[in-house]
């Protein structure tokens, strides 16, 4: 599964203080976005459901847990309610478990790897909250990212491509989360210039897919030209290493978004 590569990738790359701090964004936002009030309810029935979910995933099968969320799935769960009701309150559920001490970190670290992955295999279930599938972006810096020019040259070089363009420069990561949040754009451009920006970018695209799960993420910047591996590093959908793979990935999201779109009655 391409989550847990990402996680296994995280591991094997980052310090162990980092690993965790991207472990816990994952846990971070699931519960903020679980405890809107707009899924307080309809938990209670899947109460015994979501403890033997938590179960499975601080235990011995790794598996486990996504059978179980596909399971549901299959039977008619809503997605909003397998999201935020059922692996978001697991995740809620954990947090507390964490906290009486009846989990290590590493179980919960472990948790948040599989919980991740299971969003991510969810991800083709969501319809993108698009009135319609125009070529619209948001570019912005990474969290941390200082250098701009290569961005702002590549928002100028897409307006003139018939993109558009919303730039955003020197921004936290609350800031940006904030901003997509906020707002419904299909593609989010995240520009990040030196390696030591890697795990502020992978903490801040795990935060994207989980608040918006049909975001299309393209990563650009001197960071995408040194480290070739860093589309399956950070998770990305795409990585552009110049201004020709730029505009062929965006040109390549801008047909998924069409391929994907369909008006329904409830956007």
């Amino acid at each position: 599964m391409e989550a847990t590569r990402f996680f296994s990738s995280a591991s094997d790359r980052f310090p162990q203080d980092s690993v965790r701090a991207i472990a816990e964004e994952v846990v971070n936002v699931l519960v903020r976005r679980a405890s809107g009030p707009r899924h307080a309810n309809g938990t209670a029935l899947l109460s015994t459901k979501i403890e033997a979910l938590c179960d499975a995933l601080v235990g011995d099968d790794p598996d486990a847990a996504a059978k179980m969320v596909v399971s549901e799935r299959l039977a008619g769960l809503p997605i909003d309610l397998v999201y935020l009701g059922y692996v978001g309150e697991a995740a809620k559920r954990l947090g507390t478990r964490w906290d009486d001490d009846e989990i290590s970190l590493f179980d919960m670290t472990v948790a948040a790897g599989r919980m991740f992955g299971i969003l991510r295999g969810l991800r083709g279930d969501f319809t993108p909250s698009l009135a319609k599938p125009e070529k619209r972006a948001l570019f912005a810096t990474a969290p941390g990212e200082e250098h701009a020019i290569g961005i702002t040259m590549a928002a100028d070089m897409f307006s003139r491509r018939s993109w558009d363009i919303d730039l955003e420069v020197g921004l936290s990561h609350n800031e940006i989360l904030e901003v997509v949040e906020n707002t419904d754009y299909p593609i989010i451009g995240l520009s990040a210039g030196s390696e030591d920006k890697i795990v502020a970018l992978s903490r801040l695209i795990v935060a994207l897919r989980i608040s918006k799960p049909w975001l299309l993420i393209l990563v650009s910047g001197q960071l995408a030209e040194t480290q070739r591996d860093l589309m399956q590093i950070v998770g990305a959908d795409g990585i552009a290493f110049d201004a020709a793979t730029a505009i062929a990935e965006m040109d390549r999201f801008s047909e998924l978004l069409l391929e994907r779109w369909a008006p329904t009655s409830d956007m």
